[in-house]
């Protein structure tokens, strides 16, 4: 069990990352963390299994990792890896932390938590072009995303997404890190990260937002948001607080 300096025991972090990613792309976030915080680099193989299965393995993992004096617990994670934290929290996470789930704070980098329009786009009905076309790219698309998690990202809008998530509880603090390179992607009819839509990292309920410009994949490096990290997780105030989007399923 490890202690901090003054004694008392360490909280821990866990890193989760995206969808096609690894651990080792979050080595830099962990370094960082690793003096003040017990850090759990979570690995997956994200097209292996749906996002429920990957939610299973993710709170059987923060069990066997929590100590018996209830440490409290953060989590900071890239792109899908936001999903399997909000999933996380509505299927037990809330009841595994206990009293100390308020002390609890979230970091979502680039979370694709309407669904992704760049994914939707390889949907048979979305693509543009005679049939032979519609047949090659979206069977190209199913071939390289999957049957699980990417078919879920394909296939599924943000009403889906929204119903399927849950919510992170609101005694728990979240900051958005979102990508705003401008329409860089010609699949993504918003600013975005080239991957992620400004507006489809948007939560329904309150939380701190910080925008920058950079793309999906360098976001886990910069500096300036491993910085913003350290900070919020300290429980100061990073980015601006917004209340979110209304939902708009029935």
């Amino acid at each position: 069990m490890a202690h901090s300096a003054n004694g008392q025991t360490k909280g821990l972090v866990v890193l989760v990352h995206g969808l096609f990613g690894h651990r080792y792309q979050l080595l830099p976030i962990a370094f960082s963390l690793s003096s003040r915080y017990d850090v759990l680099n979570f690995g997956y193989k994200s097209r292996a299994d749906t996002l429920h299965g990957h939610c299973q393995s993710l709170l059987d993992v923060v069990e066997t990792r929590l100590n018996k004096e209830r440490q409290h617990v953060h989590f900071v994670s890239h792109s899908f890896g936001g999903l399997l934290v909000h999933r996380a929290f509505s299927e037990g996470l809330k009841h595994l932390l206990g009293e100390d789930v308020s002390r609890s704070r979230c970091v979502l980098i680039g979370p694709p938590l309407r669904g992704a329009a760049f994914a939707r786009a390889f949907q048979r009905q979305n693509i543009p072009g005679p049939e032979v076309v519609k047949d090659l790219v979206h069977g190209t698309a199913r071939t390289i995303l999957g049957d699980n998690s990417g078919h879920e990202l394909l296939m599924n809008d943000e009403n889906w997404y929204a119903r399927q998530l849950g919510v992170i509880p609101p005694e728990v603090d979240v900051l958005v890190v979102a990508g705003c390179r401008g329409r860089m992607n010609p699949l993504i009819n918003e600013d975005s990260d080239g991957v992620v839509g400004v507006n489809e990292s948007m939560m329904s309920r309150s939380h701190y937002r910080m925008e920058v410009n950079l793309t999906h994949k360098l976001m886990v490096y910069s500096p300036t948001v491993i910085n913003s990290i350290s900070v919020f997780l300290e429980g100061k105030r990073v980015g601006s607080l917004v209340h979110g989007l209304q939902e708009t399923y029935v």
